[in-house]
């Protein structure tokens, strides 16, 4: 069986449409006209522009993180009981993983399920025989299949080959490193139960390394205040969430219903949220943690943060030329497209700003008139004062102390967030689907790692 997007999704395979690459084409005319005639005035607008951005950015962090805060989410008790459970496909797509694959499912073995009620599928490519051959587990539940067929070497590609050969009602998704809860999955069922509209639930995501440089740490405070705060509270308002890459599980027949993952879409997590709240169902999180391993050096971090943002792009392309619904275009700017603007701008933008006053340049100084200096001084100082306290608040919840410290090397994390913004723009325009893998570790610390979830 193909899962092909329907006719209404025109997915990531195409970059821009037709009509796109018109209506850019026509915008670039309009912009060097403008900047031709009146160059101050369209470099303001420029700024101006820049400056809603990422306003619409801070505030619907904010927002929704001071939604979780003040009106928690009600936490599912758990009431099914066993034979009520719904049976549970976990795909698991994994390419040279052969270090790591006994401890993700010594994991998986360790959750609280009915085994009669869990189907877990290893995917491996053909090009990767170590991988299944490495497998030193004996579990009736488990199967390992080869992804045989054609399409590009992406995890869209090989989890709709999956979807394909899933047993249960309900697809749940685990990568390599994961170490989830071991009550993850009654949790989740029970959500499931309690709203006959729920297409989505997104269980937390941290990191069990988390204190190990003050690189993983950061990358801690980022995921502490994305999944614990700001995803529960857009569920709360009725927004469509941009899901996380692992820990999502989605009812089979709603995923169906839009054609699957998109198998072109390197973040085809986020990609599939959107897709879903278009097709009417209601999105949510469940309070467990899935534990994962973060990049600890500049370099992997780079590679990942990259990709995710290329994918990004991919998925503000496709839906600019699909969305019909105005959550959905709030979130898809102020959450992704907007992410990356600011990375890519942000830099320069500061840097003509302190410019404007520490030189004599008076054209810098038109750019930048009252009417423009107050709100960015504003945005810049206020905004990311607030954004800065979220993220050193985020992981205290958790009574994770330890990498709240890490909030000093936020100026530098932002430099380097602009630096994988810009390799992410080259990918997209040279190498739009290729999936750059992050490494990953044995991982033994799998006791450890469980434990804090």
């Amino acid at each position: 069986m193909e899962n092909r997007p329907h006719a209404w999704f025109s997915g990531a395979k195409t970059r821009l449409s037709q009509s796109q690459l018109r209506a850019g084409q026509i915008a670039a005319l309009c912009l060097i006209a403008f900047f031709c005639l009146a160059p101050v005035l369209a470099a303001q607008g420029l700024v101006a522009l820049f400056l809603v951005s990422s306003a619409s950015y801070l505030s619907i962090r904010l927002i929704s993180s001071l939604t979780t805060m003040f009106w928690p989410p009600v936490r599912t008790e758990q009431k099914l009981a066993d034979d009520e459970l719904p049976v549970i496909s976990l795909l698991c797509p994994l390419y040279r993983e052969q270090e790591s694959v006994n401890n993700l499912i010594r994991s998986l073995m360790a959750i609280d399920y009915p085994t009669n009620k869990l189907d877990v599928i290893i995917l491996t490519e053909p090009d990767d025989p170590s991988t299944a051959r490495a497998i030193d587990q004996h579990w009736p539940q488990l199967r390992v299949l080869i992804n045989q067929r054609p399409g590009p070497k992406t995890k869209p590609h090989a989890l709709n080959f999956g979807l394909s050969e899933a047993k249960g009602d309900i697809i749940g998704v685990y990568d390599a490193e994961d170490r989830p809860e071991a009550q993850q999955l009654r949790k989740v069922a029970q959500a499931f139960a309690e709203r006959s509209n729920l297409g989505c639930v997104q269980a937390r995501l941290n990191y069990y390394n988390a204190d190990e440089t003050i690189l993983s740490q950061m990358f801690c405070l980022e995921y502490s205040l994305h999944f614990d705060y700001m995803l529960p509270g857009m569920a709360a308002m009725g927004l469509p969430l941009p899901l996380g890459g692992t820990s999502n599980f989605v009812r089979k027949d709603a995923l169906l219903s839009v054609g699957g993952w998109d198998a072109h879409n390197v973040t085809e997590d986020a990609d599939l949220g959107l897709r879903l709240a278009q097709r009417g169902y209601a999105l949510s999180t469940i309070a467990s943690t899935t534990l994962e391993e973060a990049p600890e050096r500049c370099g992997p971090w780079i590679k990942q943060r990259s990709r995710w943002l290329k994918g990004y792009l991919q998925t503000w392309f496709v839906h600019t030329r699909n969305f019909s619904d105005w959550r959905g275009g709030l979130v898809l700017h102020a959450t992704l497209g907007s992410v990356v603007l600011n990375a890519l701008v942000t830099p320069w933008l500061l840097a003509a700003f302190v410019l404007s006053y520490i030189t004599a340049w008076s054209w810098l100084d038109q750019i930048f008139a009252p009417a423009l200096e107050t709100p960015a001084l504003a945005l810049w100082v206020v905004g990311n004062f607030f954004h800065a306290w979220l993220l050193a608040m985020a992981p205290i919840r958790r009574g994770w102390f330890t990498p709240t410290t890490a909030i000093i090397i936020l100026p530098f994390y932002s430099l380097l967030l602009s630096c994988a913004a810009y390799r992410a723009v080259y990918s997209f325009l040279f190498a739009p689907h290729y999936w750059a893998k992050t490494e990953h570790s044995p991982g033994e610390d799998i006791t450890r790692g469980t434990a804090r979830a």
